[in-house]
């Protein structure tokens, strides 16, 4: 009877100390969110190529970075590396990341999130944002041959990547760092969109 009071005891000890030393996990099935402040690695739920990551930190205007890592403790990807206020979305260019290394001063926070959860591409309708997005085709049975883009008129970096349904590479769209205005091709196998920018665009899919 004892023996068994203290097992109770150590357990529930050994669980206040786990949920002391990880940042805080939403109970959300579809949403899960985790702050924290500082340096640190945290250990990510199950998820898949087609997840992206909801990222806002930095608020210090010192360097915030987050890179991704897979089960075997492979680098992934640069996710965010900036030393500017940041908020953004940003998809793991289809890998399926185990943890993710923050480097910060002060607080951030980090939503992880189903790529269906993000704006959808519609024909014929402009998509308008500021800073990094992520945009989805989720309509199989169409697919747009071009995109009218204009953006980064702070002349910073603008970059549009485009991924295939599964999260496989595609195309590189646009790359620059001057202010943008153009016309491009869209490969029919892209599905996923990454805009990587720190001022305005918008996107017109046709």
């Amino acid at each position: 009877m004892l023996r068994n009071v203290k097992s109770q005891l150590l357990s529930f000890f050994v669980t206040i100390l786990i949920c002391l030393c990880i940042p805080s996990l939403s109970a959300n099935a579809k949403n899960r969110t985790y702050t924290g402040s500082g340096d640190d690695v945290i250990t990510l739920a199950a998820n898949d190529y087609n997840t992206v990551f909801k990222i806002s930190g930095n608020a210090a205007d010192k360097f915030f970075s987050v890179v991704s890592y897979g089960k075997k403790g492979e680098w992934q990807h640069l996710l965010v590396s900036t030393a500017d206020p940041y908020e953004g979305i940003v998809y793991n260019e289809g890998k399926s990341a185990a943890t993710l290394k923050i480097t910060a001063t002060g607080k951030w926070k980090i939503t992880m999130m189903p790529l269906k959860s993000v704006r959808k591409i519609k024909k014929n309708q402009k998509i308008s944002g500021k800073g990094d997005s992520v945009l989805f085709l989720a309509n199989k049975k169409w697919h747009p041959t071009i995109a009218k883009i204009k953006g980064n008129s702070n002349k910073g970096y603008f970059g549009i990547v485009g991924y295939t349904r599964t999260g496989g590479y595609g195309d590189l769209l646009v790359n620059t760092t001057d202010v943008y205005s153009g016309t491009v091709r869209c490969e029919p196998d892209l599905c996923i969109y990454q805009i990587q920018a720190s001022g305005k665009w918008t996107i017109l899919f046709k």
